[in-house]
């Protein structure tokens, strides 16, 4: 955990690098089925509509990119987190009542986009390899999708606060 602490902004760059990296490869499967990349993947609700995405990525030569953009995902999950935890973790041990609030804030939502999204990715990278989709495991995708995206934008908007009132406003720095 102290490792976590002492390098949060490290592993949590690092992950916003990996998020960058996905969004560009985003752009290179993107097609007449698929207008939303992986984001139409990960919220196809039943096995036809995750075949469908799948073989239309496989037709236009785009399938390694879209399971070299869920691989990498399932790294961006696993850094960013534990990057946004640490970044928690230390605010919340501040003495200040409304650092130690926007610590646990961070953290739980930290915890809450992991969970999330690993759910989803890994249901995702199951129907990819196995290039068959389960109407389970897309709903399941499907369904991380609020909750994910509401943790995430969570733990990013208290991180960059963190940043700004670090950088602008204290002397010493978090």
């Amino acid at each position: 955990m102290q490792y976590i602490e002492k390098y949060w902004l490290r592993l949590w760059l690092i992950g916003i690098i990996l998020l960058s990296m996905m969004i560009f490869l985003n752009r290179h499967i993107v097609n007449d089925i698929t207008i939303g990349g992986i984001m139409d993947h990960q919220l196809a609700t039943n096995a036809a509509r995750v075949n469908e995405i799948q073989d239309s990525w496989m037709i236009n030569g785009q399938l390694d990119m879209a399971r070299l953009s869920m691989a990498i995902d399932l790294f961006f999950i696993a850094i960013y987190s534990m990057g946004a935890f640490g970044a928690g973790r230390v605010l919340s041990k501040k003495s200040s009542a409304l650092y130690v609030k926007l610590g646990w804030l961070i953290m739980f939502s930290a915890a809450i986009f992991c969970l999330t999204d690993y759910a989803e990715t890994i249901c995702q990278n199951i129907q990819i390899w196995q290039m068959g989709g389960d109407d389970k495991m897309a709903k399941l995708a499907a369904n991380m999708q609020i909750p994910k995206n509401i943790a995430f934008l969570i733990s990013l908007i208290g991180i960059i606060i963190i940043l700004f009132v670090q950088n602008f406003f204290m002397k010493k720095k978090i």
